[in-house]
């Protein structure tokens, strides 16, 4: 997949961390086999779609970066990709949603992941991370710059 050689390429460049943007339930024992697999196809949620992120995700972790960072977002906002009425619908939803399946505007998201690339070098962190969840959305409230959100 092109993350995949464009990640061999950064590690065999000496790059010592990597971030991938993937999808909330990535997994690559992911059954893209089964009834609703075949209905679903590639869209966005069906199992087939979780396969190949999972895989992508496996690919980068296997690369032997000392640190890498799978952010795992539930629907994006802010994307030309995603209905306006979803959009509209998920600041609403989230206020009921659990926290893996809540939004994640893509301003936000972007900040996080250039945080978690920062904090990352600079403290030499060497561990394998997996942000969706409570998780992702916990980063996003820490973040110490202006996120997309008007926040601070």
């Amino acid at each position: 997949t092109l993350p995949t050689a464009f990640a061999t390429g950064a590690r065999q460049a000496g790059a010592k961390y990597a971030a991938l943007l993937t999808s909330v339930g990535a997994d690559s024992a992911a059954n893209a086999d089964s009834l609703l697999g075949k209905l679903l196809g590639t869209t966005a949620g069906s199992p087939l779609y979780a396969k190949l992120k999972g895989t992508v995700e496996e690919n980068l972790e296997n690369l032997g970066f000392d640190a890498f960072s799978a952010f795992r977002p539930a629907t994006l906002i802010g994307t030309p990709n995603t209905p306006k009425v979803v959009a509209w619908l998920q600041p609403y939803l989230d206020k009921v949603l659990p926290a893996k399946f809540q939004g994640s505007d893509i301003n936000t998201l972007a900040s996080a992941m250039v945080y978690d690339a920062e904090q990352a070098l600079a403290s030499d962190r060497q561990e394998h991370r997996h942000l969706e969840g409570e998780e992702l959305q916990s980063l996003y409230r820490d973040l110490p710059f202006p996120n997309g959100l008007g926040e601070v």
